[in-house]
């Protein structure tokens, strides 16, 4: 299966380093596109075959690609959110 991973790799202070979250991915078995947000060029990682997008950043990164992955879901597609750190806080 594979994934496009998109990170935003200054989220909560930088603490989770690239090269570690893909190995992470691809020791769990899958085949990963990483896709830094901080480039210009990720839009192009959604002409690109991919059977699942998984967003590794803050609230700003998700808000950024979610018009992106509302455009780009179908039956065969499945987005997935993974929050490194969240300025969330309940009250």
């Amino acid at each position: 299966m594979k994934i496009a991973l998109f990170h935003n790799p200054v989220a909560g202070g930088a603490v989770l380093k690239s090269s570690k979250l893909v190995r992470q991915f691809e020791n769990a078995g899958y085949e990963v596109l990483y896709v830094s947000i901080k480039g210009k060029e990720w839009e192009g990682a959604f002409r690109e075959p991919i059977d699942r997008a998984v967003v590794a950043g803050g609230d700003g990164t998700v808000s950024r690609l979610a018009p992106w992955l509302a455009w780009t879901t179908s039956s065969n597609f499945t987005a997935v959110r993974l929050l490194v750190k969240s300025s969330f806080s309940p009250r």
